[in-house]
Order: structure tokens, then C-alpha cells, then sequence
């Protein structure tokens, strides 16, 4: 609802209430407060997984139609079955090579069974899944020193499964052959210290992108415009406040192009958002206060109302932002969760009842799983434009 009215001020450069008079007309804009879906966190439940957990990811690795986690550990990967109902199994390990830090999970063999690359230590380990939560034993690809963050995507535009790391000054690509193995590696040049990755087409050429943080004084997002053949243009840097420590992206205003968002851990209470250009370039950072430091973040609609929402893993669990839809987020919401490693969680709809949920890894050798019960209607926000 728009209002506006006529205002009588002094004129231009008078403070004088004698001095001649100029109308002008104010007005502004009142959104009405909304019903908004506030997500409930139900109580953490934990499962025990292997020592120093990191990377955790969401797949049906038994392919019972369930979503199961995958928990990168220190020299394994555990896996927990889903019981479709929200609860898991007890873990079954297999070996994923030393100081594994990071995973990614696809069909990197074309078999119909979901498969790992588990990253650290400079090397890609790939497991092929047997089909029932196992895997067989790794085989090993040499990337870039220091390589600690990994993503699966189709790079050269052939159908079959490539693989990208970020590493230390370098992202690197394996191109997938479609038969579980790769070609030797392709490395992009990055600046900064890398420590998360996304993939997409941030300009919609249909060729797949790479965006990744970096967390030293530069402060800044690196974006590596893909050209379909697995080679990628010079990298181009966007500041992003202070540290970003996680990355992940979503269309936060609904244009069709994917944003940004990135949490601010190392500096500042903050998270920021990079809106897209429409052309995959990046505006600069929307940034919105949070109440703790955070060092993991990830995006999913946990109220049901189809905009994207946010959620980083903070000092007491994880503090919830829901999209407004036109890449503003309203106040946040806490929910309760142990705390845990960075740049590490997982989300997916672990009870089957369309609530997106939140697993994530602690530092006692455990995942806690947060399940959503987006049932209690709140009003969380009032918009008022000047």
C-alpha cells in the first residue's frame, strides 16, 4: 500500500522559517506484515562416525529410494543408512585414503550405483559404490597441493562425470571418462586461499562454472568462467566483506541467475550475499549481521514457500535467514545443534515429509541430524520502504 502527501520546507540553502517555501511530495511504500512458515528444528539426534569427521554428503548409496550420509573422516568414510523415517544405522567404513577431507558423491561409472571422490592430502581417492553402502578400495588421482574441497560436474559438455578441486593457487580438473576412470589433470590459475567451492552457470552460457572463497586478508570470491572443454577464462575476484570461509549458491531473486552467499567467520559476525549481474559478473555484498560466527553454510527452502533460505552453522547451531525472494533474507532464526567442523554439513528431506533437514558433523566423532518440522506459522518480518 503506497502513501504520499504534500510537504511544505524551507527553501534550498535557508534555514530561515521566513524564507521562501517549496513543496514537495513524500511518499512511501507499507508491505503488510506476512504469515511466513518459521522452520522448527526438532531436537539434534547424533550417530557415531569415524574420528576428526569433515565433509558430509546426502545420497542413496543402497539405492532403496532413502536418503543415506556419507561422513568423510580422517582416513575413511562412514556411511549411514537411512531408515526413510528420519533415523540411521549404525556406520559402515571404508578406507578413502590419508588425511581425506572433503567428498563428493555420483555415478562416475555409469552403473546405476552413487560413487565417491573423497579429497585430501593433494589426491582424489575414487570408490566405486557397490550398491548396498559399501565401496571398493580407492583408486588415487594426483591434484594440486593443498587440495581440500571437491566437486563433481560435466565440464567439457561430453554426458559423463568430471571432477573439480580447489587447491592451493589452483583449481583442477579431472575429465571423466564414463567408466570410473580420469584423464590426466587441467589447472586453472585462482588467487587467495581457497577453501569451498560451488558449480554452476553463473552466465547461463551452458558452460559450468566454478566460484570458491578465500578466506585470507583478500577477502574475496573467485569466479572461473567455464569454456565447455574442461579449460576455464583468467579468474575474476569479487569482494566479499571479510573471510569467507563456506560458499554456497541459489537464486536468491528470482532472475534465473545463481547468486551467492558466503559467511564471514574469521572476521565477523556476518554473512554476505553476491547478487548476479545477469551476465556472471557480482554485484557487491549485501551484508546482513548474524549472531555468531559461522563456518559452514547451506542453502534449501526449509519453510516450503519456494525462495531459497539460508543457514550457517554458528557458535550455538545453526542461524536460519528465510529469503524474502528478492535476495533480501528476513531476521534470524536459531536452531539448536552441537557444534562442529567448518564448511562440513549436508541437507536433505531425511523423513520423506518435504521439509528440507540438516545433517552436519561435530568434534566428537558424531553427526548430528536436525529434523524440520516447518509447522509453526509466525509472523517473522514487516517490510516498511521510504
Amino acid at each position: 500500500m503506497k502513501f504520499s502527501w504534500l510537504q511544505a520546507l524551507p527553501g534550498r540553502g535557508s534555514k530561515s522559517p521566513a524564507a521562501p517555501r517549496r513543496t514537495v511530495r513524500l511518499s512511501f511504500d507499507l508491505t503488510p506484515l506476512e504469515d511466513r512458515t518459521v522452520p522448527t528444528f526438532l531436537a539434534a539426534s547424533s550417530y557415531a562416525v569415524g574420528f576428526n569427521p569433515h565433509g558430509t554428503v546426502s545420497g542413496d548409496f543402497n539405492a532403496d529410494g532413502k536418503l543415506d550420509l556419507a561422513v568423510v573422516n580422517t582416513a575413511a568414510v562412514s556411511v549411514l543408512l537411512g531408515t526413510g523415517t528420519g533415523g540411521f544405522l549404525p556406520k559402515i567404513d571404508s578406507p578413502a585414503g590419508p588425511s581425506a577431507f572433503d567428498a563428493t558423491a555420483g555415478d562416475f561409472n555409469a552403473d546405476g550405483k552413487l560413487d565417491l571422490a573423497v579429497v585430501g592430502g593433494g589426491l582424489v581417492n575414487l570408490l566405486m559404490g557397490s550398491g548396498d553402502g559399501t565401496f571398493t578400495a580407492p583408486v588415487t588421482y594426483a591434484v594440486g597441493l593443498g587440495a581440500h574441497s571437491i566437486k563433481a560436474g560435466d565440464f567439457n559438455n561430453d554426458g559423463k562425470l568430471d571432477l573439480a578441486t580447489m587447491n592451493s593457487g589452483t583449481a583442477t580438473v579431472l575429465l571423466g571418462n564414463g567408466n570410473g576412470t580420469f584423464g590426466p589433470r587441467l589447472d586453472a590459475p585462482i588467487t587467495g586461499s581457497s577453501t569451498s567451492t560451488v558449480v554452476a552457470d553463473f552466465n547461463r552460457d551452458g558452460n559450468l562454472d566454478l566460484a570458491t572463497s578465500n578466506t585470507n586478508s583478500l577477502g574475496t570470491v573467485t569466479i572461473l568462467r567455464g569454456r565447455g572443454d574442461g579449460t576455464f577464462d583468467p579468474a575474476a575476484s569479487y569482494y566479499a566483506y571479510s573471510a569467507p570461509v563456506d560458499l554456497e549458491t541459489g537464486d536468491f531473486n528470482g532472475d534465473g541467475y545463481p547468486d551467492l552467499a558466503a559467511p564471514n567467520s574469521y572476521a565477523a559476525d556476518a554473512m554476505s550475499v553476491l547478487l548476479n549481474n545477469g551476465d556472471g559478473t557480482f554485484a557487491p555484498p549485501r551484508t546482513y549481521a548474524i549472531p555468531y560466527s559461522a563456518f559452514d553454510i547451506e542453502v534449501a527452502d526449509f519453510n516450503g514457500d519456494g525462495v531459497p533460505d539460508l543457514a550457517e552453522h554458528g557458535g550455538v547451531g545453526y542461524e536460519v535467514q528465510l529469503g524474502k525472494g528478492d535476495g533480501s533474507f528476513y531476521p534470524t532464526v536459531l536452531a539448536a545443534a552441537p557444534y562442529g567442523p567448518s564448511q562440513m554439513g549436508a541437507v536433505g528431506d531425511f523423513n520423506g515429509d518435504g521439509s528440507a533437514d540438516i545433517a552436519a558433523p561435530t568434534n566428537v566423532g558424531t553427526v548430528s541430524v536436525l529434523m524440520n518440522a516447518a509447522d509453526d506459522r509466525a509472523n517473522v518480518a514487516g517490510a516498511v520502504g521510504f
